[in-house]
């Protein structure tokens, strides 16, 4: 069974929704602070499609409820069908995924079983892999790290393998 989000609405305001002509980093237009969405279950596909790891019973014992979203200020999202995971900070608290003690080591814990993990934090963008992180220079980015949306950031052979990650890491 999955948590509900409770008065968490986080995520509609760090993604976003193309649908609604809604840019990242701005509240949406139909959040009820404290309750929701206000056009659920009309939700476009961007929003159905989200889903938000703090809300996966097999994530409870490590993201308790003092991590919810709106509690932490960091959205852990999945991505890439399970294969990675893109965490969302607050733009207010760019680092609180690697200040929450939490949080971080269940990033870290999921870069050492292999899934590819990004951060997006403020206008920074860091990779975490099994022996370490890294800050993303914009060099290594593939697609407009400025804008919205997906990119692909291209990480040379000698950092994949300081880092211990995979060839490409998707960051939203």
């Amino acid at each position: 069974m999955k948590r509900t989000c409770g008065g968490c609405t986080l995520c509609c305001k760090l993604f976003e929704v193309g649908e609604l002509l809604k840019p990242r980093d701005t509240w949406c237009r139909h959040v009820v602070f404290g309750k929701g969405c206000g056009i659920h279950p009309n939700w476009p596909k961007t929003c159905n499609d989200f889903f938000c790891i703090w809300r996966d019973e097999r994530a409870a014992a490590a993201l308790t409820d003092d991590v919810r979203p709106d509690k932490c200020g960091v959205v852990l999202a999945a991505a890439g069908g399970g294969a990675a995971i893109v965490a969302v900070c607050r733009p207010e608290t760019p680092f609180a995924w690697r200040d929450n003690e939490r949080i971080f080591q269940f990033l870290h814990a999921a870069a050492m079983s292999g899934i590819s993990v990004s951060v997006r934090a403020g206008k920074s963008y860091f990779i975490i892999g099994r022996r370490g992180f890294m800050e993303v220079p914009r060099s290594m980015v593939d697609g407009n790290i400025d804008g919205t949306g997906e990119f692909t950031v291209k990480i040379p052979e000698d950092v994949r393998r300081s880092l211990g990650i995979g060839p490409e890491a998707a960051v939203h």
